[in-house]
């Protein structure tokens, strides 16, 4: 993710590398703060939508 290992990852979102390690995998599903942290250390933004799905 944006270059970073998964150590220096967690090191900048203030978790562990196994956290990283469960997001990355999807044994783990982040919470909206956790994916809030991971888009600022990552130089992104986070949007979340709904959209209407055709009937």
């Amino acid at each position: 993710m944006a270059g970073l290992t998964q150590k220096e990852l967690a090191r900048l979102m203030c978790t562990t590398q196994l956290a990283i390690a469960r997001m990355e995998s999807g044994r783990s599903l982040p919470t909206i703060a956790t994916l809030e942290k991971l888009a600022e250390v990552t130089g992104n933004r986070l949007e979340v939508r709904l959209i209407k799905c055709p009937s």
